[in-house]
């Protein structure tokens, strides 16, 4: 982060107060030192002046090169775990979008579809994802994951993958938290939210087990969906550009 940067981020009222303050000693040392005395006591009045300038100069920059400056560059270290942080939890609701993509009874009917999202993983329109929670292939296996003890790969159902992939986003989520103090509120707000939509692969079955196909659950799904696609726009907007744009944590 540059010098410049920093010192823009400095509070606006200590700013003016540091021009005035230069300002004033500038005009009294080398403008009204040549000027007679306009009434008496009024060198000894521009002196305690110049003397109260200098101090609030000082003050300002013991506060900007020990406090300001520190707290700039650990707020823009927090600001890009953060912006990572929420990726992470963008990437993996794409997967989830992507995987049941791949999790259909009829793939050659939805080719384009299946095709689009491999290419361009991210949130599609309703109707399209419910056609996708409607064709969705219960016994298919999407995904390969390795054994920790014997290290073979064995395949697993959406069901199960979905499941372990909102663990993931509540995992990252309980990470964040950990910088609530510092978080805006309505970051704090739509976490909360995300966290508060859990999926369970029981429940996942119970569904499919009922309907056949997660249709029934399309709806609250996308939701969650949406909900992601939310954090995804404030990390846009607020994250990424800090520290011009909106702060990303309550002020102390």
């Amino acid at each position: 982060m540059s010098f410049w940067i920093y010192v823009k981020t400095v509070n606006k009222g200590l700013q003016i107060a540091l021009l005035i303050s230069v300002t004033t000693v500038g005009l009294i040392e080398f403008l009204f030192r040549r000027w007679p005395e306009l009434f008496p006591g009024a060198a000894k009045l521009a002196d305690i002046t110049v003397v109260l300038c200098l101090a609030y100069i000082s003050s300002y920059i013991f506060y900007f090169l020990v406090v300001h400056a520190p707290q700039q560059r650990s707020r823009s270290h927090l600001a890009a775990f953060v912006s990572h942080r929420l990726s992470q939890i963008v990437g993996l609701r794409n997967a989830m979008i992507r995987d049941l993509a791949e999790a259909q009874k009829n793939e050659e009917q939805l080719k384009s579809l299946v095709e689009t999202i491999r290419l361009r993983p991210g949130l599609i329109p309703f109707a399209q994802f419910k056609v996708l929670c409607e064709g969705f292939n219960p016994e298919k296996e999407i995904y390969k994951t390795s054994l920790l003890k014997s290290g073979k790969r064995v395949g697993i159902t959406y069901t199960l993958r979905v499941h372990n992939l909102a663990r993931g986003i509540e995992q990252l989520i309980d990470e964040l938290y950990v910088l609530m103090p510092y978080l805006d509120s309505e970051l704090i707000r739509l976490l909360e939210a995300v966290k508060s939509m859990k999926f369970y692969s029981d429940a996942l079955n119970t569904i499919r087990a009922r309907y056949g196909n997660l249709g029934y659950f399309s709806e609250h799904f996308y939701q969650y969906l949406l909900l992601i696609e939310s954090i995804k726009s404030y990390g846009e907007k607020h994250v990424t550009i800090y520290p011009e744009g909106k702060k990303l944590w309550s002020p102390t």
